[in-house]
């Protein structure tokens, strides 16, 4: 199987779980007889993905081997990582050819998108020596059963970062420990009573605090933690920064350790385009990467957070796929352009871009394109 081939096969959108999966599924895994990594769920969100990048970049920088599964439509490349790298695609190929041969074998049995992902990425664990498996996944399309399918008895841990997030019961045995922002009581009630059926540890976000804010940078404190400075002022980011710090807690009693340089470097090296990012000072230039109407009131409250750093006037555009700016929000803005207007740089304030990846590089090619002439 090639490359291309076993992305195909990964992530080919409608296939569906037929007959019983859980002994091919078992014994492809076992075959390596490896003790089960430890499982982090995370809410396939912006909050809960920019904490997934951190933990992840963290864990790499303290030499503690971690596979990163991105469950949703990014690029397929992009949605496999072996300690902060794309999986290579030799490995790949080889496991992902692997379990395909197990599923042609088993001609009574078909695989679920999910479950194919789930096993060769606990295969891969058991082979590299991985210890820790993170993944993001939706409500809608949990991913957590299938890695319960596959092992017997797991210990996963849980991070929410949505008001609707739930613990299923089908996994309730499996999760550990649920970490959570601060939503209210009725969420704390509805989780905490969750929680204490099933013997689950429920932790939420203690107190925290942000200095020395500024549209590019941030200094954060939580806990026992030293003070750590964020490439970003984004509230969302210093958010998803406490829900990894909590994490890391969570790790330190489960004996992984990792030391405040790790933990520094990590947070610096993450890559953060994706949340509400600096691209240029002079002139003053931000952008969200928002594909979704509800991800746009984040967008909205981090530039309301950081609106006394934004000189005026202050310039949006907006991609068109996306809704009008409430108006509580429509103060913030100076002028509201649409995706179809002309696009230039307002050299005296600020410039804001919203919207997805495409938009956002046809933005900033253009507007540079402009600027050279």
């Amino acid at each position: 199987m090639t490359y291309q081939h076993a992305l195909r096969y990964l992530t080919a959108s409608g296939t569906a779980s037929q007959g019983n999966t859980r002994l091919p599924l078992r014994s492809f895994v076992n075959q390596t007889k490896a003790t089960p990594p430890l499982f982090i769920r995370f809410t396939a969100n912006k909050l809960g993905h920019t904490a997934a990048l951190f933990l992840r970049n963290i864990l790499t920088e303290a030499g503690i081997s971690c596979l990163h599964w991105i469950d949703d439509t990014s690029e397929p490349k992009q949605r496999f990582w072996l300690d902060g790298k794309p999986i290579s695609p030799p490995l790949m190929a080889r496991v992902a050819g692997e379990l395909h041969d197990v599923e042609i074998a088993a001609s009574d049995v078909s695989f679920s998108a999910t479950e194919r992902c789930a096993a060769v990425l606990c295969r891969i664990a058991a082979q590299q020596s991985c210890r820790i498996i993170l993944f993001e996944s939706t409500h809608e399309a949990p991913s957590l059963p299938a890695f319960c399918s596959i092992y017997s008895r797991l210990n996963a841990i849980a991070v929410l970062s949505d008001k609707k997030d739930a613990i299923s019961e089908t996994v309730r045995a499996n999760v550990r420990l649920v970490i959570s922002p601060t939503y209210g009581p009725a969420f704390y009630r509805r989780i905490s009573d969750a929680c204490a059926a099933s013997n689950i540890r429920l932790e939420i976000i203690k107190k925290s605090n942000r200095t020395n804010i500024t549209p590019g940078a941030q200094t954060i404190s939580y806990g026992k933690f030293p003070d750590c400075r964020l490439p970003s002022g984004s509230k969302l980011c210093a958010d998803a920064a406490f829900l990894t710090m909590e994490c890391l807690l969570a790790l330190e009693r489960m004996r992984f350790f990792v030391g405040g340089a790790a933990l520094q470097s990590g947070l610096q090296k993450t890559d953060l385009s994706h949340a509400c990012h600096l691209r240029c000072i002079q002139p003053l230039l931000l952008a969200d990467c928002v594909t979704q109407n509800d991800e746009l009131s984040l967008s909205l409250s981090d530039l309301n957070d950081l609106s006394p750093h934004l000189p005026r006037p202050r310039h949006l555009w907006l991609d068109d796929s996306l809704s009008d700016i409430p108006p509580q929000y429509a103060p913030l803005f100076d002028e509201i352009h649409r995706g179809e207007t002309e696009l230039y740089l307002c050299e005296e304030g600020t410039t804001l871009v919203i919207g997805p990846p495409s938009f956002i590089y046809t933005f900033s090619k253009n507007t540079h394109r402009k600027q050279k002439k």
